[in-house]
């Protein structure tokens, strides 16, 4: 039975009550001037280092800052990465933390316009993630296209990781990201239980961050602009690896979602056929994610993939 979530009674994000959680692994020379945009909008940041003994230059990056450091031994991969910091963000008592790519740049007011999103909503204890669209770095165009109304926000079944709010409350109820996903479905599974858990997810209509997504390619077909993610085989191992588990957990609570994610790898499909770089290895890849996805031995273990 669907349990009603019950009222935060936080209210809507605000600098004093909200953190960021970034998974970094490697970044490059600009995740500083990226950090510094988001670190003036919150209390406190957080960044989980997955680079590895070998490659700590992010700690050099922030020195001087009073940005907050995890450092992994190895690559544990973004779903434990982000636990390790949402487990930090309530031990520091905040109420919100926003989720973060190393490489999405937000806008400087993007935290308080999700806010009057949250003020907005006429039952604003079920917010269980506020997401800030993100427009394209190739063509500055919206990553997500809403119904027309007044409203600023629609309501979303799922939605990527980066530039979401998640209300800790909510994060607590619902349990942690899955970290056998590893990297790939994270946030699409988390999305799919918070809703099970009876919470809302709600999108900006205005882009509030600039996001690429893979090698964010944009391609003619058709006469119509196609965007190409141009992904490593292993990331697309893991996309439907961990997709066929999606399926094989929701499909009866959220069919039509699963139906159009599906068609959407069709298309990712076509995609790499016609544009990208590599396909027999991607190819290969997908089939491996396909099998051991319907074995489920993986389950329980992050990792999984080996060049």
């Amino acid at each position: 039975m669907k349990t009603t979530p019950s009222a935060t009674g936080v209210g809507a994000p605000r600098r004093e009550t909200t953190g960021a959680v970034v998974a970094a692994y490697r970044p490059d020379a600009g995740f500083a001037d990226r950090l510094g945009r988001i670190q003036c909008q919150v209390a406190r940041v957080i960044v989980v280092d997955n680079s590895g003994p070998s490659d700590r230059a992010i700690g050099h990056q922030l020195a001087g800052t009073d940005v907050e450091v995890v450092e992994n031994e190895r690559n544990l991969g973004v779903a434990t990465a982000l636990n390790q910091g949402l487990r930090r963000a309530s031990e520091l008592e905040l109420s919100w933390a926003v989720l973060l790519d190393q490489d999405s740049v937000v806008d400087m007011d993007a935290l308080r316009r999700l806010a009057v999103i949250y003020d907005e909503y006429p039952a604003p204890e079920k917010i269980g993630l506020l997401a800030a669209n993100a427009r394209s770095l190739a063509s500055g165009k919206l990553a997500v296209l809403g119904r027309r109304s007044r409203a600023g926000y629609f309501e979303v079944e799922t939605t990527i990781t980066s530039g979401s709010v998640l209300a800790l409350a909510a994060y607590r109820s619902s349990g942690p990201f899955r970290d056998d996903f590893f990297i790939e479905g994270v946030d699409l599974e988390y999305c799919l239980r918070l809703r099970r858990h009876g919470f809302r997810i709600l999108c900006s209509r205005d882009a509030l961050m600039t996001h690429a997504g893979g090698q964010g390619l944009e391609r003619s077909f058709l006469g119509r602009t196609v965007v190409v993610g141009d992904h490593e085989p292993w990331r697309y191992y893991y996309m439907l690896r961990n997709f066929v588990e999606i399926v094989r957990l929701y499909f009866c609570r959220e069919p039509l979602w699963v139906l159009r994610a599906t068609t959407n790898f069709v298309k990712t499909f076509i995609k790499i056929g016609l544009y990208e770089r590599h396909k027999s290895a991607k190819f290969a890849a997908i089939a491996r994610g396909v099998g051991d996805g319907i074995a489920g031995s993986w389950r329980g273990r992050a990792g999984g993939f080996r060049c």
